[in-house]
């Protein structure tokens, strides 16, 4: 029973009584609906291809239903020269025109950044994510989010920009089929007018395939985002869930869930 599937997940999220990071822009009184009205109203913010993208009214959540591509950057291990990596080499660019991977000279037409002997996968290159950690190198592969260890979503700019959405945000995304949800961070900027796409780790969670050439799911998975909830920065699993929870019950938790998607 979803049901359950939802109090126990909750409740190992809040296990640590976590305390409010005041670094975290997103306070409980801004995601609260007053409203008296019906929880579920909502209005259309924009439509990505045939997606349509909703804001609930009087709460600034945003929140949008389509299947799940899976994205391996971040991985030491998603690409390399001989194309065995994870992922297809050909969505990380091209020579002159990397997008995915780190370079030299830290631009798109430089040559690629390999591991080192001493880095997680030696002879891969690094791959990037557009969530960073600043404090690292950027030719170090810890600089970037690991798609094989976090769980993380990826958004086109439309959505952002519509929404103002920040890199770092939180969101609870969950599988209809097999009622698995976990909470993730927005982690990467997808290409315009594509939507519905994951990190290896968030398919794990939700028993979605997560085969970066072969895996994902065409339909069936909900985005619950909650904007201004991070601070342009990386965080652990424990972090993401211990913030997603707090957000997650301030909305409403699972029962404004089950009465506005599973009803």
């Amino acid at each position: 029973m979803v049901s359950i599937l939802f109090v126990s997940f909750i409740g190992s999220c809040n296990s640590s009584n976590p305390k409010k990071n005041d670094k975290d822009s997103t306070n409980s009184s801004e995601i609260i609906d007053t409203a008296k009205s019906n929880p579920c109203e909502k209005t259309q913010l924009l439509q990505v291809q045939t997606v349509p993208v909703y804001k609930f009214n009087n709460v600034n959540v945003v929140f949008f239903e389509t299947g799940m591509k899976i994205d391996a950057d971040g991985s030491p291990h998603a690409y390399n020269s001989q194309n065995t990596g994870l992922d297809d080499i050909k969505n990380a660019g091209k020579k002159r025109n990397w997008w995915g991977i780190a370079t030299n000279n830290d631009k798109p037409d430089g040559e690629p950044v390999i591991q080192s002997d001493t880095d997680a996968a030696p002879g891969y290159y690094v791959s990037t994510t557009s969530l960073i950690d600043k404090t690292k190198n950027f030719k170090d592969p810890k600089r970037y989010v690991d798609a094989e260890k976090i769980p993380y979503f990826v958004l086109p700019p439309e959505i952002m920009n519509a929404d103002d959405i920040i890199i770092g945000d939180i969101a609870l995304i969950y599988h209809r089929k097999y009622d698995s949800l976990s909470f993730a961070i927005f982690a990467d900027i997808g290409p315009i007018d594509k939507i519905g796409e994951g990190s290896v780790a968030l398919a794990n969670q939700l028993h979605i395939g997560s085969d970066a050439k072969f895996g994902g799911i065409d339909k069936g998975v909900i985005y619950l985002i909650f904007p201004h909830s991070g601070n342009r920065k990386p965080k652990t699993i424990s972090e993401i869930n211990d913030i997603g929870a707090r957000l997650f019950k301030d909305w409403g938790g699972m029962e404004r869930f089950k009465k506005c998607f599973l009803e």
